[in-house]
C-alpha cells in the first residue's frame, strides 16, 4: 500500500527536525567593530618637521631630542610615515594632555610598535617622568617581576596610578617582536585590565590591579610617546590613539586589521556649529 503524500511530507519534516538537533550549533564568528571616535590621536604622517598634528582632539605632539620620521609603517598608503626613535632620549611629548586623565574611570590606548631590538626593557608610552618604576605607562619588559622570579620573559608591561596607588599588568611571554605589532591596553574601573596584541586577548602572567568599582586614575603629570620606565623606545611607533572609554575585543580586531585613518572623527558640538555659523555670517557680510 502506498504511503499518502501528506504522510511522506510529515515524515520528511520530522527527519529534518531530528537532523537539526543532532548537528552541532553554528559557531558565532566575531565581527570586527570600528571603535568610536578617539578622544586623542596622532597618525604621524607629517614626514618632516618637529610636530605631529593631532588627528583626533586638538593637542599636537612635539618631537624632542632628535625624534624623527620613517617611511617604515604598519600600513601602506600615500604619504604615510611613522615616528622614529633612536633609544637614547628621543620622545614625542603632548604637553596639552598633562594631567588630562586624572579622575577618569576608563582608559584605552592603541598603538603600533616596531622595535629595532628585542629582549629589552624599553618604553613606548608614559604618563609621568621616566624612571626605573612602572607607575604610569607601557613598555617591553625583559623579565616580569610581579611573580617574584622573573620566569616570564620578553613580555609587555603596563602600569597605572589609581587613587594614589600603583598597579601593574604583566603579559604572557614572547610578545617582543622584530616586526610591526599592534598593542591595545584597556582599563576600566572595577575590572581587571585587558591587553590585546595583534587583536588577540592576552592571558596575563601576573597582575595586581584592584577590582573596586569607582576607582579613578591619578598622578599623571605628563604624556610621553616613545619614552617611559627603564629606557626610551628604540624603533618606530605609529598611529597612537587614546579613549576615555573601555574598548572591546571586537574593537581590538578592527584596530589590528585597519589603519586609524578610517577611525571616525567626533561631530562638532552645538557651540562649535554656532561659532562656525557666526564666522560664516561675518565673512558673508565682509564680502557684501
Amino acid at each position: 500500500m502506498a504511503i499518502p503524500r501528506t504522510t511522506a511530507l510529515r515524515c520528511s519534516r520530522l527527519a529534518c527536525v531530528w537532523l537539526a538537533l543532532l548537528l552541532p550549533a553554528p559557531v558565532a564568528l566575531a565581527v570586527p567593530v570600528v571603535p568610536a571616535a578617539p578622544d586623542y590621536g596622532w597618525l604621524f604622517d607629517e614626514g618632516s618637521g618637529g610636530s605631529a598634528t593631532a588627528s583626533h582632539g586638538t593637542h599636537d605632539a612635539s618631537l624632542q631630542n632628535g625624534a624623527g620620521w620613517s617611511t617604515d609603517t604598519a600600513f601602506s598608503y600615500a604619504g604615510n610615515h611613522s615616528l622614529q626613535l633612536d633609544g637614547a632620549d628621543d620622545v614625542a611629548q603632548v604637553a596639552g594632555l598633562n594631567r588630562a586623565f586624572e579622575g577618569e574611570t576608563a582608559f584605552s590606548i592603541s598603538l603600533w610598535v616596531n622595535a629595532d631590538v628585542q629582549d629589552v626593557d624599553r618604553a613606548f608610552f608614559a604618563g609621568t617622568t621616566p624612571d626605573t618604576s612602572d607607575t604610569w605607562g607601557g613598555r617591553y619588559d625583559r623579565a616580569g617581576w610581579l611573580n617574584g622570579n622573573g620566569s616570564t620573559t620578553e613580555l609587555i608591561k603596563f602600569g597605572l596610578m589609581i587613587d594614589g596607588s600603583n598597579y601593574q599588568y604583566e603579559s604572557g611571554a614572547g610578545l617582543q617582536t622584530a616586526t610591526w605589532s599592534h598593542v591595545l591596553f584597556v582599563w576600566e574601573s572595577g575590572q581587571i585590565p585587558r591587553l590585546y596584541v595583534d587583536g588577540v586577548l592576552d592571558t596575563p602572567s601576573e597582575t595586581n590591579f584592584p577590582t573596586t568599582p569607582g576607582a579613578a586614575l591619578s598622578d599623571q603629570p605628563l604624556f610621553l610617546i616613545g619614552d617611559g620606565a627603564k629606557a626610551s623606545w628604540d624603533g618606530a611607533i605609529d598611529e597612537v590613539f587614546v579613549w576615555t572609554d573601555a574598548l572591546t575585543g571586537d574593537n581590538a580586531e578592527w584596530l589590528a586589521a585597519n589603519s586609524g585613518v578610517g577611525l571616525p572623527v567626533p561631530e562638532p558640538g552645538t557651540g562649535t556649529l554656532l561659532a562656525l555659523g557666526i564666522l560664516g555670517a561675518l565673512a558673508a557680510r565682509a564680502r557684501s
